[in-house]
């Protein structure tokens, strides 16, 4: 089974863009929470590349992207705060993320790196902590497609909304 698996996903990682969002839909339109529907077609084009790689099978897909389509994701507050971090370094890094963000003339990928890793810098923290927080606090989860390209995906207003809300949750989570 594990080598059907394997094969399943070298077959979808040969399909175009296209075709994937085209076989993805009725999965998607059957597994998204109904809230969250109908699923916008040149939206989705820009997620497939973002999960081709870690998908297996077509049927994953609705639980692996759910937070692209949400305004706001659910975690535990908690998780924001990562290994040698506590919760006002994990405040601080949120706060400094957010007006980094917030004043790119761009919200694309690349210039989210560049600018986020020297504000990692500045607070002294290492890249896995600094992106750990903020993984968690855009998509809910502790492991996604890469982090910078989903940020531009799911757009600077929702980002810097759900940075905001994990600010929020933070200091209310005592």
């Amino acid at each position: 089974q594990e080598k059907l698996l394997w094969m399943n996903g070298l077959y979808i990682r040969e399909l175009t863009t296209e075709d994937l969002a085209e076989r993805l839909a009725p999965f998607l339109e059957r597994d998204l929470p109904k809230e969250l529907l109908p699923v916008d077609r040149d939206y989705l084009l820009r997620i497939v590349p973002l999960i081709r790689e870690r998908i297996k099978l077509l049927s994953e897909a609705a639980e692996m992207i759910t937070y692209f389509f949400q305004e706001e994701v659910d975690y535990d507050p908690a998780d924001l705060v990562q290994r040698g971090m506590d919760q006002e370094s994990t405040v601080a890094a949120l706060r400094l993320a957010r007006d980094e963000m917030t004043a790119v003339k761009v919200f694309e990928h690349q210039l989210l790196e560049d600018t986020l890793r020297a504000a990692g810098t500045t607070l002294g923290l290492a890249a896995r902590q600094f992106f750990g927080t903020l993984r968690v606090a855009v998509t809910g989860r502790t492991a996604t497609p890469p982090l910078f390209e989903t940020m531009e995906v799911v757009g600077r207003e929702r980002v810097l909304s759900r940075l905001g809300t994990a600010v929020v949750r933070l200091t209310s989570s005592n």
